[in-house]
């Protein structure tokens, strides 16, 4: 089972580089809901194992995640990864308004991890509790009236990359 916790404001995931992406793509597009980043109509609800989460729907504002999300796979399956942060930002300014700070810690890729997988109650916890942890890390801010862009960081392992923009 993945273990979701928050610490100061981190969220650790610690599961197989396939479901923390996924997680990963729950997780950023609940924050940009929960926080205002566009207008509801630019959301729709899709359920991913059976939750149902908020997804963006406005191909422009999410054209940015699949290829973020498929560089992202590729550097947790060959563990370079360090953190991830998701940086909410002031369009104008490019002000850095919130900071989302994940580190993901994956486990062996083996067919024993996989298998587990096929329950789908674990993952609905797994994802449920990921859901409740950025709910109650930033429920407490106020909507932004300004407006808002946003980018992923991903901090490698080796100091001579340690800092790349997916």
């Amino acid at each position: 089972m993945a273990v979701l916790q928050s610490n100061q404001n981190t969220i650790i995931l610690k599961t197989s580089a396939s479901f923390s992406v996924e997680y990963m793509y729950y997780a950023m597009n609940t924050i940009l809901f929960i926080r205002g980043f566009s207008t509801l109509n630019n959301f729709t609800i899709k359920y991913y194992f059976g939750v149902a989460i908020w997804i963006l729907s406005d191909e422009k504002l999410s054209y940015y995640f699949k290829p973020q999300l498929k560089s992202l796979r590729e550097l947790l399956i060959n563990r370079f990864v360090r953190k991830i942060f998701l940086h909410l930002k002031n369009s104008t300014t490019n002000e850095v308004l919130e900071q989302w700070n994940f580190v993901v810690e994956c486990k062996e890729h083996n067919n024993g991890e996989l298998n587990k997988y096929n329950d789908l109650s674990i993952v609905q916890k797994e994802i449920r509790y990921l859901l409740q942890q950025i709910c109650s890390m930033k429920s407490y801010l106020p909507l932004s009236t300004q407006e808002w862009n946003y980018s992923i960081t991903v901090k490698l392992e080796d100091p001579i990359m340690s800092n790349l923009m997916v």
